[in-house]
């Protein structure tokens, strides 16, 4: 930089940022040399969707974590709610979404596994990690956090459960890389 530039740092608080928080930083006027670079010019955006990339998988791993504590603790209530003599568990209709949820939560599971290991392996991986967050954002994320959040009924709204907290922590996985926008 040159004598007399100023930089300018803008802290932007959010309250979905996983005890963190985000800044930006501007630089104007900035001039680098070739030796500063840290790859080839011009290929830039190439570099940037690989980082996307693999910061896909990394996501997508965090948030199954979530939503199998999620499905984990969607049945609680409907084990000890009772409606015309017997728990509320026991209908369908509580158990098929809860379930739902799993099985799809399983399978991003795997598909992270697998995108994980071929970006391991220094192979191509960018078709694997756009599939996993594509399977996570509009299975997983919508099915563990309502099938939780239904099955606790109005209590999924209040703070003693955690389930808000939950569903609204893993909407941020659905807002700023998702490939659907």
């Amino acid at each position: 930089m040159r004598a007399g530039q100023t930089v300018t740092r803008e802290v932007i608080n959010a309250r979905t940022m996983f005890n963190h928080s985000t800044n930006q930083i501007h630089y104007p006027s900035m001039r680098m040399s070739a030796s500063a670079h840290i790859a080839e010019v011009d290929i830039g955006v190439r570099n940037v969707l690989e980082a996307l990339n693999a910061e896909r998988i990394l996501l997508v791993s965090a948030a199954v974590h979530y939503w199998h504590w999620l499905t984990h603790h969607a049945p609680e209530p409907a084990n000890g709610r009772e409606v015309f003599g017997r728990e509320i568990g026991y209908n369908q209709s509580v158990r098929f979404p809860i379930a739902d949820a799993y099985m799809t939560i399983r399978a991003t599971d795997l598909m992270c596994f697998k995108a994980a290991w071929i970006f391991d392996t220094v192979q191509p991986f960018g078709t694997e990690a756009n599939l996993v967050e594509q399977l996570a954002l509009e299975a997983s994320c919508h099915q563990a956090a309502n099938a939780a959040r239904d099955t606790h009924g109005s209590h999924g709204f209040v703070d003693k459960y955690d389930i808000e907290r939950i569903f609204r922590e893993t909407r941020i996985f659905q807002v700023p890389r998702s490939t659907t926008k």
